[in-house]
């Protein structure tokens, strides 16, 4: 079964993770497919991918699925 993080409709920037980390509690952020911290730049390979901070699930942005996981991030 699929897993989907929540946004509000009249908010695009608020998200709330299954575990209940949001936007202003520890965050996401830009991540590779491993699920590791990185800067997207236009000459990187980023794919749209974030990182819940609390948990370590990996969003797809376009979609708001959870595409894999990586509890022990390496971060920036």
């Amino acid at each position: 079964m699929k897993e989907y993080i929540y946004q509000p409709p009249d908010d695009v920037q608020e998200w709330e993770c299954i575990c209940g980390n949001t936007t202003c509690r520890a965050g996401f952020t830009s991540c590779d497919g491993s699920g590791n911290e990185m800067r997207p730049t236009l000459d990187s390979e980023w794919q749209e991918l974030y990182l819940c901070l609390n948990c370590g699930r990996t969003i797809d942005q376009n979609t708001l699925e959870v595409v894999g996981r990586n509890p022990n991030p390496i971060l920036l």
